[in-house]
């Protein structure tokens, strides 16, 4: 018996090592992909708070701004006045939350919040 190659028993520990070596790397490689959606939504979030801050420095004077009032900003608004490209597409949760600015009468600053979940 002089016949070269693997037996059936060393072929199936291979392919269990193969196996459990796997099992663990899995869970790992799925925790950077969570890790990586969640950051890229908070870039995104953040974008889009940043372009909305922007377009009232540009445009404050067309909106009518009340005393502790917010006027709601949606993407779309973003895209209508160019702030933002009409290619660019984002998930639904940018597109149902709007950017709400509050101009402060005393301080004569605009605020602005953004609540946009990017928890995973």
């Amino acid at each position: 018996m002089n016949k070269k190659g693997f037996t059936l028993v060393e072929a199936l520990l291979v392919i269990a090592i193969i196996g459990v070596l796997l099992l663990t790397l899995i869970p790992s490689v799925i925790a950077i992909i969570n890790k990586n959606k969640e950051r890229t939504c908070i870039s995104t979030r953040d974008s889009i708070l940043s372009t909305a801050k922007m377009f009232i420095a540009e445009n404050k004077y067309d909106f009518d701004f009340s005393c502790g009032e917010g006027q709601e900003i949606y993407i779309e608004d973003l895209k209508y006045y160019g702030n933002i490209a009409d290619d660019k597409e984002f998930d639904n949760k940018f597109l149902e939350e709007p950017v709400i600015v509050t101009y402060n009468c005393s301080t004569k600053e605009f605020s602005y919040e953004y609540n946009v979940d990017c928890e995973s």
